[in-house]
């Protein structure tokens, strides 16, 4: 599931993804639009997520009006420091709005009801609330002959160059037409995990785990890997959860 966050304080972001992530921990965050102005131009030019959390806390009732109308589609929870925003966003048709300094419990809900508007719709696209449709077997081509491989054969999948490269415990590398997203929210969680925008692995091909930094972890892992493994920032407390599962 691709998720869109908009908040321009760089610390309460990485704060609100950490949160994210521990509650729905294999989706995908976008984060890269840094600017309230940019805001409407990244939705109209870019593929639409599937949610969007957007930080409003500068913006004018005709911008808050606007930027309703052009997410109408897209599910849309608002966060912001002003109480007179809530009726507003709401009567426009904002799914959800949370008041600053945002509340764990406060987000699950905001999620559920996401979750619920989704199941209402009768949308394809569901939150890992709801249960994944797991893929057990990838057609890979080599040459010119197909091949079916089973996952329980991949050590780990990366990108790199823009090409998605599968590796197998066996250390046999294949490319695939399929993008790390796509393996993402198809392969089972159990096993695998995205660990940052280069890297899904599976959990029994870790060999070695290191603290890297507060919030980072250096990784080993089998078959070896051409470059050095980092959990991202955002994604290390679900790693974390997930790993001890």
């Amino acid at each position: 599931m691709q998720i869109l966050i908009f908040e321009e304080n760089e610390e309460i972001k990485k704060k609100l993804i950490c949160e994210i992530n521990i509650i729905l921990p294999n989706n995908n965050i976008i984060s890269n639009c840094t600017k309230l102005k940019q805001l409407p131009n990244w939705l109209l030019f870019n593929y639409k997520p599937d949610l969007i959390i957007a930080s409003l806390d500068n913006c004018s009732k005709l911008f808050l009006h606007n930027f309703v109308n052009l997410t109408k589609n897209i599910p849309l929870i608002i966060l912001s420091n002003n109480k007179t925003f809530a009726i507003q966003a709401i009567n426009m048709g904002a799914v959800h709005f949370l008041l600053k300094p945002i509340k764990t419990s406060y987000l699950q809900e905001a999620f559920k009801r996401v979750a619920a508007l989704i199941i209402n719709k009768n949308e394809n696209h569901k939150l890992d609330i709801l249960e994944p449709q797991i893929q057990k077997k990838y057609l890979i081509r080599i040459g010119s002959q197909i091949k079916v491989l089973e996952d329980e054969e991949i050590a780990y999948i990366f990108i790199q160059n823009k090409i998605v490269y599968i590796v197998t415990i066996e250390n046999r590398k294949y490319t695939s037409n399929y993008s790390l997203d796509k393996f993402e929210k198809t392969l089972d969680p159990t096993l695998f995990y995205r660990i940052n925008r280069q890297y899904i692995i599976k959990i029994n091909c870790i060999k070695k785990m290191q603290p890297a930094s507060k919030q980072r972890i250096a990784l080993s892992i089998e078959p070896s890997a051409t470059t050095k493994i980092y959990t991202s920032f955002e994604r290390t407390p679900a790693f974390k959860k997930w790993i001890q599962q």
